[in-house]
């Protein structure tokens, strides 16, 4: 229907997941029909260029990922300040994103880190906020204390995991930790965007899966501005670690900053790619 009318569409910040490459090759003829439709596709990066031309894009470039643009997450001032009035100077890490199958991992990270860092705080903000209660109450059953956020507990001295079960308010829980955890890494599950706690100024870990953010990963891997972890284990090690050492952390948080810096300007290659369409839609 809107071939016959003549109507162009794109395809704009595209990307191709490696399990959903794999599906739509199953089906060629079908993903070549719908995918040569479109009178433009821009993609993300250069791997997503080469996936959609093998499935049948006619006209694919590459933008840029137009996250990298996004405008750095709010901050309730105050709210950050009453958390960090509650925190005082203990030492904190955040994990974010995390999906139920990993807050194990989480827990024997942190049982391995308060060896050395005894007054440590976990913060945990769960991908689904529902689940909270139900990873809260296994954390709890090793002895530890728990305060959610959901439930307007306050953190306390002895409290050893907060879990930041709210929404909205993730610029606010990036701020009270420099070092963060990306969830979905350990289990299968091709990651979170890092890119909103690198421009918020954090340190960042990830695990072995990151294939829905491929290229992002690279940049942040090979410019120092992030650690590749693989279980509990080397999680805590580099926990440890970047607490300990505050001139490599200072440096991977100047670094992260830096690498979201350099692939600015998707936004503009977009919109110049976008302007020859604009204009044939002109009166």
């Amino acid at each position: 229907m809107i071939a016959e009318r003549n109507i162009c569409f794109v395809l704009i910040n595209a990307r191709i997941s490696d399990r959903a490459f794999r599906r739509w090759r199953r089906w060629p003829s079908f993903a070549s029909h719908l995918i040569s439709a479109f009178s433009m596709i821009l993609a993300q990066s250069k791997d997503d260029v080469r996936r959609f031309i093998d499935l049948g894009g006619q006209r694919v470039q590459r933008a840029g990922n137009l996250k990298f643009d996004a405008k750095e997450l709010p901050i309730h001032t105050a709210k950050l300040s009453a958390l960090r009035a509650q925190i005082g100077q203990r030492p904190v890490w955040l994990t974010a994103s995390i999906h139920p199958d990993e807050h194990i991992a989480i827990l024997e990270a942190h049982q391995r880190i308060i060896g050395n860092h005894p007054d440590l705080l976990t913060i945990i903000v769960p991908r689904h906020p529902a689940r909270a209660e139900e990873m809260a109450a296994l954390i709890l059953k090793e002895g530890f204390t728990v305060a959610r956020r959901s439930e307007e507990e306050l953190v306390h001295k002895q409290t050893s995991f907060y879990f930041a079960d709210t929404i909205g308010e993730m610029g606010l829980f990036y701020a009270l930790s420099d070092i963060v955890f990306i969830g979905k890494t350990l289990a299968v599950g091709g990651g979170q965007n890092p890119l909103e706690p690198a421009q918020s100024g954090c340190a960042l870990l990830f695990g072995p899966d990151m294939g829905n953010f491929r290229e992002i990963a690279s940049e942040l891997l090979n410019s120092g501005a992030a650690i590749k972890i693989h279980d509990a284990i080397t999680l805590g090690e580099a926990v440890n670690r970047l607490l300990e050492n505050s001139i490599e952390r200072k440096l991977m948080i100047k670094t992260s900053k830096q690498a979201v810096a350099r692939h600015r300007g998707a936004l503009t290659e977009t919109l110049e790619y976008l302007r020859p369409f604009l204009k044939q839609s002109e009166p």
